[in-house]
């Protein structure tokens, strides 16, 4: 891979972007500045003010360097970037590409690496001490919560977290709140919907804006929360958090993960998707695609339907954005469950061969309509031995690879004899 250079990189943007990366970065360079004197500018400013760009970094963008950094320069990693876009990746300071699968190559070039290695630790140190980071997870737990909120109620929602003992204090959280990177990067200013913040898991405003009015919320109406302390949960892992997984539908759904398969590493990703799945009105049975992704594992139907059971009980517990952070079930809905086209296979014996598949008594072969030959039309030499007729084809009745097996162990066809057949 050829490496290039930041003011290569910088020259690749429209300058609308570099105008966006200058104010995110704390560049104060102007923007009357022809595209190409903007992109010196700001390379320049890169090279030579590590130490106060760094501090206009979020935390997750901060430890994601920390780890490139470690892993050298122009080292190709494999990480899983996640819904939450890094600061890094919009800027061009890092470089990545998708893969086509979970993971995206990520790149540190030496020139970023050298600019960045003797300051890193002291940006995070300070990001610590300073109490921003803490700051940083809180704020992100109100927003992943209730998804959007007018700037004047999240900062009430922020003065609730001061007051119950957390954060430094009313006049370093004013400070922390002008200058906090995640600030600029999640106020969203609009003149039909006002000046809000977002989570940066959000990909859609407007539709959320209409789910809201659809069953019948209006502005102001969010949920309380019962504790801050789930503000602080909610905030905590990213890029890939997991709002409800400490309740009891969320310890559910971890227990019964584990148990169809996923390694204790994937679990976080996982709820994390099936969570962010739970957002979107329009997820369909995409809100199981962890369970569908393990069903070779799982024995019989009825358990399938188990897991699906305990993936709707989740989505309809937790704080959903479209509710303003009540749940399906503080609403008295039911947006979540099994899906219609779910066929139940009946139960039956679990009896094995020697070979470790479910017994199967052939059904009795039929002739293919299709297929069907009289003796008149066979060659003279075949009459003989078929007075018949030949029965072209051998017919049985047709099972799609998702219906349950006509063996009657439980199992779907594709997983059972299906496999056999295949």
């Amino acid at each position: 891979m050829k490496e290039r250079d930041l003011h290569s990189v910088l020259s690749s943007f429209q300058k609308p972007v570099l105008e966006d990366i200058c104010y995110l970065l704390g560049s104060e360079t102007s923007f009357r500045l022809k595209k190409r004197d903007l992109v010196s500018s700001l390379s320049d400013y890169l090279r030579s003010k590590p130490r106060r760009w760094l501090d206009c970094l979020m935390e997750r963008d901060l430890l994601l360097l920390k780890t490139l950094v470690g892993g050298g320069p122009e080292k190709v990693q494999y990480m899983e970037i996640g819904h939450y876009h890094s600061l890094l990746e919009i800027s061009g300071l890092i470089d990545v590409q998708d893969d086509g699968g979970r993971y995206q190559q990520v790149t540190l070039s030496r020139e970023v690496y050298d600019i960045v290695v003797p300051h890193l630790d002291e940006a995070i140190a300070k990001g610590n001490k300073s109490g921003r980071f803490e700051f940083e997870r809180a704020a992100l737990g109100f927003l992943n919560i209730y998804g959007m909120v007018p700037v004047s109620q999240f900062l009430d929602f922020v003065q609730d977290w001061c007051d119950a003992g957390y954060g430094p204090g009313i006049k370093r959280l004013l400070v922390l709140v002008q200058d906090s990177p995640l600030i600029k990067m999640c106020r969203f200013t609009d003149d039909e919907y006002g000046d809000y913040l977002i989570t940066p898991c959000v990909d859609n405003l407007p539709k959320m804006m209409e789910e809201r009015a659809r069953y019948g919320f209006k502005e102001g109406e969010f949920k309380p929360l019962d504790a801050v302390e789930e503000a602080m949960l909610a905030g905590n892992g990213a890029p890939f958090f997991t709002v409800g997984m400490e309740s009891a539908e969320g310890l559910e759904l971890v227990r019964m993960l584990r148990q169809i398969g996923f390694e204790e590493d994937d679990m976080r990703r996982i709820v994390h998707e099936i969570w962010l799945d739970a957002q979107s009105e329009d997820v369909g049975d995409m809100i199981y695609n962890a369970v569908y992704a393990k069903d070779e594992f799982i024995r019989s139907d009825s358990e399938f339907k188990r897991c699906l059971q305990v993936v709707a009980d989740f989505a309809n517990s937790i704080p959903l954005w479209r509710l303003c952070g009540f749940s399906a079930r503080e609403q008295g809905l039911e947006i979540f469950y099994i899906p219609d086209d779910y066929l139940a296979a009946p139960e039956a014996s679990e009896e094995e061969d020697d070979s470790g598949h479910p017994h199967w008594t052939m059904p009795a072969p039929s002739v293919s309509k299709g297929y069907e030959t009289s003796a008149e039309d066979l060659p003279s030499e075949l009459k003989k031995l078929l007075p018949g007729g030949f029965p072209f084809g051998m017919a049985v009745p047709h099972v799609a690879p998702d219906d349950a097996c006509p063996c009657g162990s439980g199992l779907r066809y594709k997983n059972c004899h299906g496999k056999i057949m295949n």
